[in-house]
């Protein structure tokens, strides 16, 4: 989670991942349902461009695991910008607590048993909520764009992606590739040796003796 205290780490735990080859997220800092952060968010103009960065990189075809849609979501939140949509927590997406209460989202709940929750509750909860703005929820938001623009969110990630595939070719022709591939057609009994010794393991041709028990 992205804040004041946290941005450094945020940065570097995104390029350990990424440099790996991890797909790897990190997300925004989010207010509660009365709109009160909890910790410093930090600097505006850093964060937005922390974000921005993320959405140039992940069009580049690096491995941002979070979705444009949600990138673009984040900014429009540190800029204070309106972002028109429809939540749809409790109808598409819901929790269930430990007790087996039926929650609309982590942030919403109440004391309604999941086994009691109807049809007519479900769509009861497709609506635009008084809750929704400056919402943090990011999987309740991520839904409810994927269902209302799925073209356009679909659309982006699919591009984003398919931009990973060249650079997938060129690891698979790294020469730690080819090493390892030379290595196993020089050494076809390398399966033997075991432990990183030199001495191998008894080969399948090699008689064994059993022990009579006493």
């Amino acid at each position: 989670m992205i804040c004041a205290d946290t941005l450094p780490e945020s940065r570097a735990v995104l390029e350990t991942g990424l440099s790996r080859g991890i797909p790897t997220e990190v997300r925004l800092v989010h207010a509660d349902p009365l709109h009160r952060f909890r910790v410093d968010r930090g600097p505006r103009e850093e964060l937005e461009r922390f974000i921005d960065s993320m959405i140039e990189r992940k069009r580049r075809g690096e491995k941002i695991h979070t979705s444009e849609a949600i990138l673009n979501y984040q900014r429009s939140l540190l800029r204070g910008e309106h972002v028109d949509w429809t939540c749809m927590a409790g109808y598409k997406l819901f929790f269930v607590s430990a007790q087996g209460k039926f929650w609309i989202c982590s942030m919403v709940h109440t004391d309604k048993h999941i086994m009691d929750v109807t049809l007519d509750d479900l769509y009861a909860n497709y609506r635009k909520k008084s809750c929704q703005k400056g919402c943090g929820v990011y999987c309740a938001v991520s839904a409810s764009l994927l269902v209302e623009k799925p073209a356009q969110v679909l659309g982006k990630e699919i591009v984003a992606r398919a931009k990973r595939i060249p650079s997938m070719f060129r690891r698979s022709l790294t020469p730690d590739a080819d090493k390892a591939t030379h290595g196993a057609i020089a050494n076809p009994d390398g399966t033997a040796e075991m432990n990183d010794s030199t001495q191998s393991g008894p080969s399948a041709h090699d008689p064994v003796t059993l022990r009579q028990s006493v």
